[in-house]
């Protein structure tokens, strides 16, 4: 084995969700999958093989992790920190080039994949979105202004949201009064957190 090799058995976590380290590493052998925490629950957003690399924003500005990273199966990995990685492209700026080159694309894709899983639940984005804009406007306002505002920030149409709003009223995350909304006490009931995962 090399200096800069590191062995995870599979099931093995190699770094989870933000996590603070300067480690990214290269695939050897073996397969990685890199999950990300969606609405309390754990979603696939990558399967890395060999000749992948992951972890590479550690490298270049030392940021928490975005995701987890867990071996599929054994996985052998070339481990470098952030100072072996500089002594490396001083030498080998190709390597440099094309990390840069992947990172931008990553970014690109993960960005979508995260904005698409989101969508899924349409009612829980219509929540987070109600919450923050509630907050700001006072904890009440009618239904058709909030329901026009939602739609313009979220880009959904105003029908959808309207009848996420009254999904959520059902659920007792919002309570109405006449044609006002405003967020309900009770939020914290797990029951309720558990029908906005669904």
């Amino acid at each position: 084995m090399d200096k800069y090799d590191a062995q995870f058995k599979a099931g093995t976590i190699i770094f989870k969700e933000n996590d603070v380290d300067d480690t990214m590493y290269f695939i050897k052998s073996g397969k990685v999958e890199i999950l990300k925490t969606i609405n309390n629950s754990e979603k696939i957003i990558d399967i890395l093989k060999t000749g992948d690399f992951f972890g590479e924003m550690a490298i270049v500005n030392k940021s928490p992790r975005f995701a987890t990273a867990r071996a599929i199966t054994d996985v052998l990995a070339v481990a470098l920190n952030r100072e072996k990685f500089l002594n490396i492209i001083t030498t080998q700026g190709e390597i440099a080039l094309k990390i840069i080159d992947v990172l931008c694309l990553r970014l690109k894709n993960a960005n979508g994949q995260v904005k698409k899983l989101i969508q899924k639940n349409e009612k829980a984005l219509v929540y987070d979105a109600l919450v923050n804009w509630l907050q700001v406007v006072g904890n009440k306002a009618e239904i058709d202004l909030a329901s026009k505002e939602i739609s313009n920030q979220l880009h959904i149409e105003i029908n959808s949201v309207k009848k996420s709003i009254n999904k959520l009223v059902m659920i007792n995350l919002l309570s109405m009064n006449g044609h006002e909304i405003s967020l309900s006490e009770d939020t914290a009931n797990d029951k309720l957190k558990a029908l906005l995962q669904e």
